[in-house]
């Protein structure tokens, strides 16, 4: 391709996601598969598109998608991206530098990181699962008073942490996330036990 350059991509404009149809527009080509140098970290936006930024320190690799553009194609593509996304250069693992999408560091205030994921692509299948699980398992606020409530393991273990001061290095956070969610499923069988209505539940288990 002619007058072509190199863009990476890591969230919405990778293929099969939201905003992929804006590559499309501007007749981008897919190249390859490729990670970052370990120099990033990347944040989810509202759920709605990650912004990745260059950090000096406690950064990671995280996986992108190489399109050739065509130079013109650059400008429209970066008038369809959301605010605070911008193009600078990225360095890949291999040490190549191409440009890329980043994120502005204000748009990052109170959002969730995600570098742990390595990727937005992973993080939004672990996302999707959990939802899916939450829509399959529903608990009970107060039964009888209160209407069933979804449990979302992730805001719940984030929150947690901060009311107790926990520190929770980001690269923990899937591991204790996946092990709420089988605590989660756990209790769900646990509740779907039908109890005569003579017997009430114990508030402690006594053999």
């Amino acid at each position: 391709m002619e007058n072509a350059v190199y863009l990476a991509v890591n969230g919405t404009l990778m293929r099969g996601l939201a905003l992929n149809g804006n590559m499309q527009q501007v007749g981008a080509v897919f190249v390859r598969e490729s990670l970052t140098e370990p120099t990033y970290r990347l944040w989810s936006i509202g759920d709605r598109h990650p912004a990745m930024i260059r950090v000096a320190s406690e950064g990671a690799a995280i996986a992108v998608e190489i399109w050739a553009v065509q130079i013109e194609g650059i400008a429209t593509l970066l008038q369809l991206e959301p605010p605070g996304l911008c193009i600078g250069k990225v360095r890949l693992a291999d040490g190549e530098e191409v440009l890329g999408v980043l994120g502005e560091p204000i748009i990052c205030d109170g959002q969730r990181e995600i570098t742990a994921w390595g990727g937005w692509r992973a993080y939004w299948d672990s996302r999707s699962r959990r939802d899916e699980e939450n829509r399959q398992s529903t608990f009970i606020v107060k039964e009888g008073l209160m209407p069933e409530a979804q449990f979302d393991s992730a805001t719940y273990v984030e929150q947690a942490a901060q009311m107790i001061g926990l520190p929770l290095p980001p690269e923990h956070l899937p591991s204790v996330i996946a092990n709420f969610d089988r605590i989660a499923a756990v209790a769900q069988q646990v509740m779907e036990v039908p109890l005569p209505e003579e017997i009430e539940i114990a508030p402690v288990f006594e053999p």
